[in-house]
C-alpha cells in the first residue's frame, strides 16, 4: 500500500465510516490478538469428530461408488490405508451419520473384522454416529495396512443434493451433487471427518450413461471398458488426487454436463446449455490466478476448474479443488461478479493448500482467502472497486455483528467463538471473513504491505499441505516480522484495555500505517 492510498484510507475511515463503527470494529481486532496469546481453548482437539486420528491416520482412502438416481443413494466401497501413529491400539473409530454398513474386512487378507455403530450425539440438532471397528490385533507402531467398507448412504444423507430434471437448465436429465462442509462427509462415507486431517484419495465413480461423473480430483487417463447392468450401460470414472487435503473438499458430482477451457489453465463444466455464456464470463480465471501468484507463491494444484450449478444450488461457491462449485446467479453477461470466483481461486492457497486444523480455526480459511480475493480486485480492477468492497464487507460485519447481540450471541461475534454446544455450521458466518480480512489489513498496517507480503510467503511455504491453528500463525507472524512492529507486541498485551492506543496506532500519519 503507497503513502498516497494509505492517506485516502485515512480519510475515508476519519471522514465517511462511522468512528464508532470504526473503533469498535478495531477495538475487537486487537482484543482477538490478544485473545491468541491467552486463550484457553485445548490445542489439537477437534470437538466435531469422534475419529480417533491421534491413534490411528488415515493417509490414503480409495472410493469405489455406483451413483443410483433411481434410489437417490450410492453404493460401494472405501478402502483406507491407515498409519498406526501409536502403540497398543487396536481399535479404528470413525466419523459416520447414516450409513449403511454391510462388511468391513482387511484388504489384504479379506478376513472380516467386527465393528459396531455407536450414537455421537454431541452438536445440537445434527445426527452423528461412530462407526468402531475392532482389529484382530493391534498395529505396531508407524505400521501401515488397509480396511475395507462396503456400505451404502441413504436418500437422505446431509452432503447429497438430488436434483430433478425439471429444475436443471437442460430439464432432460437428473443432477447429483455433494456439499461436505463442514462435517457432512460422513454422511458419504465413514472417515476421519475433521480438517485437522488431509489426506489423498482416488475415486472410481460408477453410473448409467449417458451422465458424467466426476470428482474434485484429476482424472486418471486409462481407457475404462464399460459395462452392462440389467441392460443398462454403466460408464466408469476414475480420479486421483495427488494432493492431500481434508474429507470436507471431497466432492462428487454427476448429471448432463460438458467441459470447456476457459485459458491455458482454467476450464469450466456446465450444462450444454450455459456452458459458453459461463465460459465467456470466466474467461479472467487464469489472470486471477497469475495475480496471487506473482505476489505469494506458485499455484500448486496444476490447473483449476469450476462446474457450474443447478439453480437450487444455495451458496455462491465452493472451494474444492479441481471441481470448485460456483452459483449460475454470477452468469450475468458483464463478469461484474466475478469477485465470487476471485474468492474460491484464492482459497487454492488459504485454505486447500494449508487449512485451519479444526472448524474454532475458521477464519485463516476464509479471512486469508478474503485478503487474497481483494488482492485479485485490487490489482485487476484497481483502487474503486477495491475501496467498495471493502465498505461493503465493513458494513454487512457492522449489521451482522449488532444482529448478534440482539439475540444474544456475543460469542459469534468473535474470530475464535466458542460454540461448544452448537455445529461448525454455525461458526461460518461473515465474521471469519470481513474481520478475518480487517485483522490481517491491521497486520499489513503494522508491518508496511512489502514486509506483509514477506510474512505470507513464509506463512504458505511454511504451513503448505498441512493444518495449522492460529497460535502457528501469530508464532510466525511474530517471529517473521516483529523487527518491523511499530509497537510491541508486550506493550499491546499489557495495556489491552487502552482503547485509545489501538486507535492512534491504526489511524497515526505514518508511511506505511492504517
Amino acid at each position: 500500500i503507497n503513502a498516497e492510498y494509505m492517506g485516502y484510507i485515512r480519510l475515508m475511515a476519519l471522514w465517511y465510516l462511522p468512528l464508532l463503527i470504526s473503533g469498535a470494529l478495531l477495538v475487537g481486532i486487537v482484543v482477538e490478538y490478544i485473545t491468541l496469546s491467552h486463550s484457553s481453548v485445548p490445542q489439537n482437539i477437534d470437538r466435531y469428530s469422534a475419529a480417533n486420528f491421534h491413534y490411528m491416520l488415515s493417509k490414503h482412502y480409495n472410493l469405489d461408488l455406483t451413483i443410483d438416481f433411481e434410489k437417490s443413494i450410492l453404493k460401494g466401497s472405501i478402502t483406507h490405508l491407515f498409519k498406526s501413529i501409536s502403540s497398543g491400539v487396536d481399535v479404528i473409530a470413525l466419523d459416520a451419520r447414516d450409513l449403511i454398513i454391510s462388511k468391513v474386512y482387511r484388504t489384504e487378507t479379506k478376513k472380516e473384522l467386527n465393528w459396531k455403530i455407536y450414537s455421537f450425539d454431541y452438536i445440537n440438532d445434527m445426527k452423528n454416529e461412530q462407526l468402531v471397528i475392532f482389529l484382530d490385533k493391534a498395529p505396531a507402531y508407524d505400521e501401515e495396512f488397509q480396511v475395507t467398507i462396503e456400505y451404502s448412504t441413504i436418500p437422505t444423507a446431509t452432503a447429497i443434493s438430488w436434483v430433478p430434471e425439471n429444475q436443471t437448465f437442460g430439464g432432460d436429465m437428473k443432477f447429483m451433487y455433494t456439499q461436505c462442509e463442514a462435517i457432512h462427509c460422513r454422511s458419504i462415507a465413514p472417515l476421519q471427518d475433521a480438517p485437522g486431517v488431509k489426506s489423498t484419495f482416488n475415486a472410481t465413480l460408477r453410473v448409467e450413461a449417458p451422465y458424467l461423473a466426476i470428482a474434485s480430483a484429476l482424472p486418471v487417463e486409462e481407457k475404462i471398458q464399460d459395462t452392462i447392468v440389467e441392460d443398462k450401460v454403466i460408464k466408469v470414472y476414475k480420479y486421483a488426487q495427488h494432493i492431500p487435503v481434508p474429507s470436507y473438499l471431497l466432492a462428487l458430482v454427476a448429471g448432463h454436463i460438458e467441459f470447456k477451457m476457459a485459458g491455458k489453465r482454467a476450464g469450466v463444466y456446465a450444462e450444454p446449455k450455459i456452458l459458453n455464456q459461463s465460459v465467456y464470463e470466466l474467461s479472467e480465471m487464469d489472470s486471477f490466478m497469475s495475480i496471487i501468484e506473482n505476489t505469494l507463491i506458485p499455484y500448486a494444484w496444476g490447473v483449476y476448474n469450476v462446474i457450474i450449478m443447478p439453480p437450487s444450488f444455495p451458496y455462491g461457491g465452493m472451494e474444492n479443488p479441481y471441481l470448485t462449485f460456483v452459483s449460475p446467479s454470477i452468469i450475468i453477461g458483464d463478469r461484474s461478479s466475478s469477485y465470487v470466483v476471485a474468492h474460491e481461486i484464492g482459497h487454492s492457497w488459504f485454505g486447500n493448500q494449508l487449512t485451519a486444523k479444526n472448524w474454532t480455526h475458521f477464519w485463516l480459511n476464509e479471512g486469508f482467502t478474503r485478503y487474497a480475493e481483494r488482492l485479485i480486485i485490487r490489482k485487476l480492477y484497481g483502487e474503486n472497486k477495491y475501496t467498495c468492497q471493502c465498505r461493503i464487507g465493513m458494513y454487512g460485519l457492522r449489521d451482522l455483528i449488532n444482529e448478534f447481540y440482539k439475540q444474544k450471541k456475543e460469542e459469534c461475534t468473535k474470530l475464535f467463538p466458542n460454540t461448544y454446544h452448537d455445529g461448525p455450521d454455525d461458526i461460518m458466518t461473515d465474521v471469519a471473513y470481513d474481520k478475518g480480512f480487517l485483522f490481517l489489513v491491521y497486520l499489513e498496517g503494522l508491518t508496511g504491505t512489502d514486509n506483509f507480503y514477506d510474512f505470507l510467503r513464509a506463512y504458505l511455504t511454511t504451513f503448505s499441505y498441512r493444518s495449522l491453528e492460529a497460535w502457528d500463525m501469530k508464532n510466525i507472524f511474530e517471529s517473521y516480522v516483529s523487527s518491523y512492529l511499530p509497537v510491541s507486541y508486550t506493550h499491546l498485551r499489557a495495556h489491552e484495555t487502552e482503547a485509545d492506543l489501538v486507535c492512534r496506532l491504526l489511524l497515526e500519519k505514518k508511511k506505511n500505517s492504517i
